[in-house]
């Protein structure tokens, strides 16, 4: 990997632009399926441009406006903002006040600094292999979380360039969410809480939290070969008065002397386990047996969230795809199920991926009648950034999915009234009645059938005349003025109809469908689901 000269930066960032930025994939993330009308261009971007120039509201009309501006202005950063009720770049033209925040994804902001009272390897903005399984806990915790506690389904994860990971909850329910609620969400994933001024941070109750306790059988797995091998937190005995700050009082003179006659941290910590065993527990004041060792656990490797960055609808956070100034890494997404073999160091930087580029160039004989978009997306695959982009697409393709799903759900609840006024639903009058254990018929008039997971509750009901009977039972297609009869189908009816009790098995029902549906669709022996789901 070729190394980052920020001297470079400039003329770098107008290849990366130009020709592999991943604009295709960002604009269809940003514009959520074009569902709701301006949200992409009422988004806010700001760029931070060379000598710390920085650029705020700024938005686009389409792709290619997004596009021609990032060219000319070649960023060095890109961070992303809330979806205003105006357009950004038109704020200053709108009457004070009316300009609001109204959505933005739910956002978390992960930074390894925020660790150094734990770590011993790095501090401030310097990261290592050892201590950046921190993040890989932290993403692994508070995912679980989003996803089995809240029910959050599009989680993406993006490393930040260079010492920290983002979350981007995209759920069309969750980007709605009030300031408030926000701030009951991260409060509910916060457990590290206290100043630099105080040493103890962690405070288990009585009765531990599923959530807490989830979160301790995670990072029991890293714990040992994090905290004990790689980080040596009681290796000596500046470190050891860390971990006795943490522990009640009572226990402090008899862990100083085990804790000499051991000759590693994994003994030590052993001793420190079976010391606070034998101590009865005062859970009002000192809490002794397990608690000690899984609130120093949770201290030094429980997710540490910056509040701000999550309950703020319009607080800005860096872009995925973004280039890092002082790395030149690209702020690539990450794969969860591949989340123990991230390497933030194996990330591609910007000197690296051009690089790549410039040498596939010489060794392939250009096409000039290429168009520049079919260029670029070919120019993103020959370089190292092709993984993270296909990373990238995955995480769309399962929110197109999800959103497509959402949009028939939405379209065939809201059309049953135009369907009781469009269509006409005739029911065989022989399957509307079933024998009883006496030889009565008990009559059905009025009972809900519910014909497919997605469908609208229709009413079944008699047919008025003996014509319309007629029709019902008929299975060959007949014309009317304005409909095509759909032969009748036959479903299962609820067991338990609540009208005596009767035994329906099944029903038969023909369907009226619209001439130029019919035409449209060539439906011939189409069930009345398909034509419902197809008419809608």
């Amino acid at each position: 990997m070729d190394t980052f000269d920020p001297a470079d930066l400039p003329e770098l960032l107008k290849i990366y632009y130009r020709r592999l930025f991943p604009y295709p994939q960002y604009y269809r993330w940003l514009n959520y399926g074009g569902v709701i009308k301006n949200y992409f261009q009422h988004r806010e971007f700001s760029f931070t441009l060379k000598d710390d120039i920085y650029i705020r509201y700024q938005s686009f009309n389409s792709q290619t406006d997004l596009e021609k501006e990032m060219q000319k202005m070649n960023p060095y950063k890109i961070d992303i903002g809330a979806v205003y009720s105006h357009r950004p770049s038109q704020h200053n033209t709108v009457k004070l006040g009316a300009f609001q925040a109204q959505e933005k994804e739910l956002v978390f902001d992960i930074d390894m600094t925020d660790y150094d009272d734990v770590r011993r390897c790095c501090s401030s903005a310097d990261i290592c292999s050892k201590c950046w399984t921190l993040m890989t806990m932290a993403m692994r915790i508070i995912d679980t979380a989003l996803k089995e506690d809240f029910g959050f389904k599009h989680r993406l994860w993006v490393y930040s360039g260079r010492r920290g990971v983002h979350c981007w909850v995209c759920d069309e329910s969750v980007r709605k969410l009030s300031s408030a609620v926000r701030s009951g969400i991260v409060e509910y994933l916060s457990l590290v809480k206290g100043g630099p001024d105080i040493k103890k941070k962690v405070h288990l109750g009585e009765k531990i939290h599923p959530f807490v306790r989830r979160s301790i059988n995670i990072i029991k797995k890293y714990f040992e070969e994090y905290a004990l091998v790689g980080q040596d937190i009681l290796e000596n005995k500046e470190n050891w008065d860390k971990i006795l700050a943490l522990v009640p009082e009572t226990m402090h003179d008899e862990l100083r002397q085990g804790f000499q006659k051991c000759h590693s941290s994994l003994q030590r910590w052993e001793y420190l386990k079976k010391t606070a065993n034998k101590y009865p527990s005062n859970l009002k004041n000192d809490k002794h047996g397990p608690w000690v060792e899984l609130e120093i656990m949770l201290q030094y490797c429980f997710p540490r969230l910056d509040i701000n960055v999550s309950k703020g609808i319009n607080h800005l956070l860096k872009s995925p795809f973004s280039v890092h100034p002082k790395t030149g890494r690209i702020s690539v997404p990450i794969d969860l199920h591949k989340v123990d073999q991230f390497d933030p160091f194996a990330v591609p930087t910007i000197s690296s991926i051009c690089h790549e580029l410039d040498t596939s160039s010489t060794n392939e004989e250009e096409n000039e009648a290429d168009s520049d978009v079919k260029r670029r997306s070919r120019d993103y695959k020959k370089t190292g950034l092709a993984p993270y982009v296909h990373v990238f697409e995955q995480f769309l393709e399962k929110l197109d999915i999800s959103r497509k799903g959402e949009l028939l759900k939405k379209s065939v609840f809201n059309s049953s009234l135009f369907y009781k006024k469009r269509f006409n639903i005739v029911a065989d009058w022989r399957s509307l009645y079933a024998p009883t254990r006496g030889g009565r018929r008990e009559g059905l008039r009025g009972q809900r059938a519910l014909l497919g997971e997605f469908l609208p509750i229709f009413r079944l009901r008699h047919a008025r005349s003996r014509n319309q009977q007629d029709k019902g039972s008929d299975c060959g297609q007949r014309l009317t003025r304005n409909r095509i009869l759909i032969p009748p189908l036959r479903a299962k009816l609820p067991s338990a109809t609540g009208v005596g009790q009767a035994r329906v098995c099944s029903l038969s029902a023909a369907i009226l469908v619209p001439r130029s549906l019919y035409s449209k669709c060539c439906l011939r022996r189409y069930s009345l689901s398909a034509a419902i789901r197809l008419s809608g």
